[in-house]
């Protein structure tokens, strides 16, 4: 989650199975007002899961990284897609990735 009033990207995180796999999974809900310029960006663990340039497997950490200077500027999606996810097609992809981006007018 991106808030644009403070500049600041903050992880939200869920508790819960694997999204699909069980009627009841006993996810954790969360209600946030978003702000005009706010971003939300919902990934599966696939997004993290990335060698960088130097090979190293990705985490989490790597992963925020790596998209938090594109959070907050014009067009994010697209600059995200294009410079953090898939960025070497020569590597096999290491699992399913899922994405969805959302921004408040």
């Amino acid at each position: 989650y991106y808030n644009k009033a403070s500049g600041a990207l903050k992880p939200l995180r869920s508790t819960g199975l694997i999204l699909g796999l069980f009627q009841d999974g006993l996810y954790t809900e969360q209600l946030l007002k978003l702000q005009s310029g706010d971003q939300l960006m919902i990934i599966s663990d696939g997004m993290t899961d990335f060698q960088d340039k130097e090979g190293k497997m990705s985490d989490f950490a790597l992963f925020l990284k790596n998209i938090s200077e594109y959070m907050g500027t014009t067009d994010t999606f697209n600059k995200l897609k294009e410079n953090v996810c898939f960025t070497d097609p020569s590597k096999e992809q290491v699992d399913d990735c899922s994405l969805i981006f959302i921004q408040k007018d």
